[in-house]
């Protein structure tokens, strides 16, 4: 699993890595992860009915649910970032023919991810 981390990782960073950005190159490419992942999660906890498990007054106002999705989002930043290192990312290495492959896996787990959220 984290090999699979590591190149989705390594793809976001090479797509990052040009321009005025090149230097938040790797910050961009794990909170990209980063989104991808809220999303799923929060899709299997509205699948569960997760939001029956905590009373109403938690997040029924908007500042307590941005706090809970922001805690939530900053732990997943920071183990990411903690499991995998920059030099990790950048001693990752992958052909042309496999970067492309990897680019359409990406877009496919994309538009897999954002319909299973919205339906």
């Amino acid at each position: 699993m984290k090999n699979i981390f590591i190149k989705f990782i390594f793809l976001l960073f090479k797509y990052y890595d040009n321009g005025k950005q090149k230097v938040i190159a790797y910050e961009r490419a794990l909170i990209g992860l980063m989104i991808f992942l809220l999303f799923n999660v929060c899709t299997v906890l509205l699948l569960f009915h997760f939001d029956l498990l905590f009373p109403e007054k938690y997040y029924s106002e908007p500042k307590n649910l941005y706090f809970i999705v922001f805690s939530f989002a900053l732990f997943i930043f920071l183990f990411l970032r903690l499991l995998i290192s920059k030099q990790l990312v950048l001693s990752c290495k992958m052909t042309n023919i496999e970067m492309k492959k990897g680019y359409f896996y990406i877009r496919l787990y994309i538009f897999a991810t954002i319909t299973s959220f919205v339906i």
